[in-house]
């Protein structure tokens, strides 16, 4: 079985898919590094998921009338 040479691999890292990709590749890495990775990255989603959040919440907010 073989993969991406290591040309295609850093292509597929740097593409609009390279999260998914760095995903897959670290998935079921118990290393401290990789669990560092993953908290990162779940904290990123997170902070973004919270600034939609608010942003919905303030749009909804202008719209009620005192």
């Amino acid at each position: 079985m073989s993969g991406p040479d290591g040309e295609a691999l850093t292509r597929l890292l740097r593409s609009d898919i390279g999260d998914r990709v760095h995903d897959a590749m670290i998935a079921g890495v118990k290393s401290p590094w990789a669990e560092n990775v993953r908290a990162v990255r779940e904290i990123a989603r997170l902070r973004k998921q919270q600034a939609d959040t608010a942003q919905r919440l303030a749009a909804l907010e202008r719209g009620i009338e005192p």
